[in-house]
């Protein structure tokens, strides 16, 4: 395989919308991808990415700052790219409660750490 698709439970994606991505990503000579309208400020419900690069997603992380992570690794790689496509997430404002609220905030701490920053991006 040259790419991975990270998909949410809860999206539709209108057949051909990864190629596009894909497409999208070895026009602008990105390492990662995600669908637009993006309907938070990082498209973690749905990314693809090119296999030959040296971003991974980092296992130290259990919820959504993984996905701050990887887009912070693609940004010091190749880059990301944003593609006009047909993927709908249907539950974009869900509010993250109990065990994994404690997951975010914990994950927070190794991020903030890990980039030695106090922004999310």
């Amino acid at each position: 395989a040259k790419f991975v698709a990270v998909l949410n439970d809860d999206v539709w994606i209108e057949k051909g919308s990864l190629q596009t991505i894909v497409e999208g990503m070895a026009s602008a000579g990105a390492v990662l991808g995600y669908p637009e309208p993006c309907s938070s400020d990082i498209c973690g419900y749905a990314w693809v990415l090119r296999l030959d690069s040296p971003v991974r997603p980092d296992e130290q992380f259990r919820w959504w700052f993984g996905d701050n992570d990887i887009r912070k690794q693609a940004m010091a790689d190749k880059g990301f790219v944003s593609v006009p496509c047909d993927i709908k997430h249907y539950h974009p404002n869900e509010t993250t409660t109990g065990a994994f609220f404690e997951a975010t905030k914990q994950d927070g701490e190794r991020y903030y750490a890990k980039w030695d920053t106090t922004s999310r991006f």
